[in-house]
């Protein structure tokens, strides 16, 4: 399409970047924003030799991340993955050493290996949206999806955890609204969706095992919420299946052991504003219903109104 001359919300060099955890990282980088300490080595583990066998760089590349990271808790991801898929939490050599050797050249991850510093973001991570029209720069939405529990140190839903609304902090928009810029160079409009993870030592402040107890009240009314979503009337049905599914969300946002969560959130998110880390960008943002219902962003509606800026007077 570009080719043809024509203009797209999300163009390619927008896709190019976000289709990559390094070349994100990489563009928050240049730009001053904050992100977790990653070293990426772009060899494989695992080198295949022309005239048969291979060269095994498991020491080496170990070596390198030990050097930058230590040898405690590290994160290994792949560069392309979603919904969690291919990461990993290791601690220390033995463990980092055995979880390279299952590394090798994939379609999420053609080359290399990236490893992370293990943030301490608690049981939750933000998907903030970030949107621009012709003319305009960037805006963030005022709400943001959190996602968090204790099932695992991932805390995509994909694997299992729930959601929250939150409220923006300002200075968290703001970094929002410059991390959106650099993943954009040059794009007239966009919809992006960012991840990022606030950086919290100090969680004294909160009774963990209350915050526990909340979580597992909530497991029966987020089963009820999972269940509607798998209704397979979705595709014969779907204003009836909509229905149901926001019914089902109403009940998990309206109880309280949600509206306990979501207090801590908020209150840690506020106390945490200035120190959030953003780790990625999505450029392909659909039309969630977790993000409409629970972020309070409707994502059609932004793309609708990016693309309808693009058209002439």
């Amino acid at each position: 399409m570009e080719a043809l001359g024509k203009h797209l919300v999300n163009p390619y060099s927008v896709e190019s970047i976000c289709a990559s955890k390094v070349r994100c990282l990489l563009a928050f980088h240049g730009k001053g924003i904050r992100t977790p300490v990653t070293v990426y080595v772009p060899c494989n583990v695992k080198e295949v030799r022309p005239g048969g066998g291979f060269v095994d760089n498991t020491r080496d590349v170990s070596q390198l991340i030990e050097d930058q990271l230590g040898n405690g808790c590290v994160v290994l991801k792949v560069d392309g993955g979603t919904h969690g898929k291919g990461v990993s939490l290791v601690e220390g050599r033995a463990e980092l050493e055995a979880a390279l050797g299952e590394v090798t050249p994939s379609v999420i991850n053609p080359s290399g290996v990236v490893a992370q510093e293990l943030v301490p973001k608690w049981f939750y991570d933000i998907r903030i949206v970030v949107s621009k029209e012709r003319g305009r720069g960037f805006v963030c939405a005022p709400t943001a999806m959190a996602r968090g529990g204790f099932k695992d140190f991932r805390t995509n839903t994909y694997l299992g955890n729930m959601v929250f609304r939150v409220t923006l902090p300002e200075a968290v928009r703001r970094e929002a609204v410059r991390a959106g810029e650099a993943l954009s160079p040059g794009a007239e409009v966009g919809v992006i969706a960012l991840d990022a993870m606030p950086y919290i030592e100090d969680t004294s402040a909160y009774d963990e095992r209350v915050l526990r107890s909340m979580f597992d009240a909530l497991e029966e009314p987020f089963r009820r919420v999972m269940k509607a979503k798998d209704d397979p009337s979705k595709k014969t049905a779907f204003r009836d299946y909509t229905r149901r599914v926001e019914e089902a969300y109403g009940t998990f946002m309206s109880s309280e052991p949600y509206l306990g969560v979501q207090a801590v959130i908020q209150d840690s998110l506020d106390r945490n504003a200035g120190s959030l880390v953003f780790h990625e960008g999505n450029s392909c943002p659909d039309f969630w219903e977790q993000t409409r219902i629970v972020g309070g962003i409707n994502v059609g509606a932004l793309l609708l109104s990016s693309a309808v800026s693009l058209l002439d007077n």
